[in-house]
């Protein structure tokens, strides 16, 4: 375990896509804080409705698939106003 606590990892250069459980935040739980220092770009949360145990349940993955493969084949985040993403990484590329 010294290599991890050795590791600092360095500042993502891009936005951030963020999926949480909607079972397990509070209202004044708001994780994008959290990541803000970690990204350059922006931090977009999307909770779903299921308990944290169940993220990779088929519901969750119901859900979270379609939210993937627009945000990155498409560059959009659909929940959110759409944009174009600064970086150039493309699922399949």
């Amino acid at each position: 375990f010294d290599v991890l606590e050795r590791h600092l990892p360095e500042r993502f250069d891009g936005d951030l896509l963020f999926v949480g459980s909607r079972s397990s935040s509070s209202p004044e739980d708001d994780s994008r804080r959290d990541w803000t220092e970690f990204v350059t770009g922006r931090v977009h949360r999307h909770d779903i409705d299921v308990s944290h145990w169940a993220m990779t349940g088929e519901h969750a993955c119901r859900t979270v698939g379609p939210l993937l493969a627009a945000w990155c084949n498409r560059r959009v985040c659909p929940n959110c106003e759409a944009y174009e993403r600064d970086s150039t990484l493309r699922v399949g590329d």
